[in-house]
């Protein structure tokens, strides 16, 4: 399944059973413009178990399939990881993956202009960090959540 998450051909045949909260696995991105015209993607994936779920994580944050790849843990977010890379279009995109049980969320930003290296990344991660704390499974503390809050809504301004 990692090999065709982000692909844009059309969707294969459902070849698993149904979770155990009733629901298929499968996964659903949304994409929106923040006002500098980022890129904006938010992704959730739903898997059979926590076990491939976690495989999915790891293989998802993993440095050695992205260019230029940085990973490391997402602070103020349990079971997070922050990944900073070069996409295939040249962006340097930053995104958060989330594992949650049996489901793994992404926010990434991709920006419309080229970040200074270090404080436009930092930026990014800010904002994707502050965005996967509206989760409602974020477990960020209320402190944290109303300080990212802030942070996500100057950065897209």
């Amino acid at each position: 399944m990692p090999e065709v998450v982000w692909t844009d051909n059309s969707p294969e045949k459902l070849r698993s059973s149904r979770l155990n909260d009733g629901f298929w696995p499968g996964s659903f991105e949304i994409r929106t413009w923040a006002l500098s015209r980022d890129d904006i993607v938010a992704d959730a994936f739903a898997f059979t178990d926590p076990a491939q779920a976690r495989r999915f994580f790891q293989e998802a944050t993993s440095v050695r399939c992205h260019l230029k790849g940085q990973a490391r843990t997402a602070s103020r977010l349990p079971q997070a990881r922050n990944l900073v890379w070069v996409n295939p279009d040249g962006p340097t995109q930053a995104d958060v993956f989330l594992l949650r049980g049996s489901r793994v969320y992404r926010i990434g930003d991709v920006p419309a202009r080229v970040p200074h290296e270090s404080s436009g990344q930092q930026l990014s991660v800010l904002m994707v960090n502050a965005l996967a704390c509206t989760l409602p499974n974020a477990d960020c503390s209320s402190r944290s959540r109303r300080a990212n809050r802030a942070v996500a809504v100057a950065v897209a301004a």
